[in-house]
């Protein structure tokens, strides 16, 4: 049997909730069997990070090196996808507007109001404007 250390850690409320209830369903026998899972998946994450690091990255990287000439610069690479999809959604069929409910505008306004009124207009203007871009890009979604 290999060799133990005890020793004694402090969770949060809920990770403790989450130790019990695994223990409970019988998914792990105690909490130290919990605890070492999750140790173990710790080591199988950096030693998959690592061997991905050693046999990918680091191969591209010294290409790199030898070869400068080789690496594509990330605006040219930015401006190439940009086009890409710009040309997509010219294509007949891919182009789709986003509409909205009239209940979905009263939301955004609504929302616009307590922000400005609890932070500021400035940080207010954000929030809206954040979801309707992510409801905008929704235009090209099928094509993603």
């Amino acid at each position: 049997m290999a060799s133990t250390d005890k020793r004694t850690i402090t969770l949060s409320a809920d990770r403790a909730r989450y130790v019990d209830a695994l223990v409970a369903s019988g998914k792990c026998a105690s909490e130290s069997d919990v605890i070492s899972a999750g140790v173990r998946a710790l080591q199988e994450r950096e030693a998959g990070m690592e061997r991905w690091l050693r046999e990918e990255v680091l191969p591209v990287y010294d290409a790199m090196q030898a070869d400068p000439g080789w690496a594509i610069p990330a605006p040219q690479v930015t401006a190439s996808l940009d086009a890409l999809h710009a040309e997509r959604l010219r294509r007949p069929g891919i182009a789709r507007s986003v509409v909205y409910a009239p209940e979905a505008v009263e939301d955004l306004l609504q929302l616009y109001r307590y922000i400005a009124e609890h932070s500021g207009p400035e940080r207010a203007r954000g929030y809206p404007a954040w979801i309707e871009a992510q409801c905008l890009s929704l235009a090209g979604f099928p094509e993603r």
